[in-house]
């Protein structure tokens, strides 16, 4: 059975976790927007990233560029190698989508992670609900440890 509940009420669990990946992302995004009201969009998507040194290689593939120039005094003769299959899909969206991209794959990144843990747990048969619970626990489980540290709870 893939329902959460009784017959009244059903819960399927893929659009919780669908409604769980949009409340989670969006209120990063939202919460960015209200402390940073009149920061642009490429800056906070830099800012509020862990990992913003692809973000120049994924403008350059998406342009297609394969020589970049960065330095004033140099010029380059060759191709530049690049982590391609890391970032093909990342350059694809961006192509379209430009900065938004990156909140666009966000978005599915977190909904598959959670898919992933949640059909990980059901293969070791734990029933849907415990699943879901586990699944936004694990991924939920760094943000109450940095809360924890912050607020001066030792365990």
């Amino acid at each position: 059975d893939n329902t959460i509940g009784n017959k009244n009420q059903k819960i399927y669990p893929i659009i919780f976790l669908l409604i769980s990946t949009v409340i989670i992302v969006s209120l990063k995004w939202l919460i960015s927007y209200l402390f940073f009201p009149s920061e642009p969009l490429l800056n906070k998507v830099i800012f509020d990233l862990e990992d913003h040194l692809y973000f120049s290689l994924i403008s350059n593939l998406s342009n297609f560029n394969f020589n970049p120039d960065y330095l004033a005094n140099y010029i380059p003769n060759k191709i530049i190698p690049f982590p391609i299959y890391s970032l093909i899909i990342h350059a694809a969206i961006y192509s379209i989508f430009n900065e938004y991209s990156f909140i666009i794959v966000e978005y599915f990144s977190l909904f598959l992670f959670l898919y992933i843990l949640f059909k990980i747990f059901k293969e070791l048969n734990i029933n849907i609900y415990f699943s879901i619970i586990f699944a936004l626990g694990v991924f939920l489980l760094p943000e109450f440890l940095i809360y924890f540290k912050h607020s001066g709870i030792n365990f």
